[in-house]
């Protein structure tokens, strides 16, 4: 499924639109709750002082968007970002891949080639 394949070693910076907060370099991870036992993805701090939880049915569509970003040194930085959308089409968080190796390049297009643009879920 497509919420298993995006919790992987790689990090990101998650934005939750909801609290404008911006946690550097998470990490997730896939779970369910013990006390209700809800699918969770689950961003983390790298200290763990920190965690967001998405319940994984209330996510709707999942989008992937590589654009290129413009550097004050006239070179660019290509952006690869997936956003978590709910039943009103609103963002819930996005997650902008922190990694830019090549290795974690070649995730992030194999997931666009597997799943597409935009998967509703």
């Amino acid at each position: 499924m497509i919420i298993a394949s995006l919790s992987t070693s790689y990090r990101w910076y998650l934005i939750i639109i909801y609290f404008f907060l911006i946690i550097d370099e998470a990490k997730s991870k896939s779970s369910i709750s013990p006390k209700t036992g809800d699918k969770l993805l689950t961003f983390a701090s790298e200290d763990a002082s920190f965690e967001f939880h998405v319940k994984v049915d209330q996510i709707t569509k999942i989008t992937f968007v590589t654009s290129e970003r413009p550097l004050p040194d006239g070179e660019s930085k290509t952006m690869r970002v997936s956003r978590f959308l709910n039943e009103k089409g609103e963002p819930m968080c996005s997650l902008i891949l922190a990694d830019s190796s090549d290795e974690s390049a070649q995730w992030f297009d194999g997931m666009n080639e597997r799943y597409g643009h935009e998967v509703n879920l």
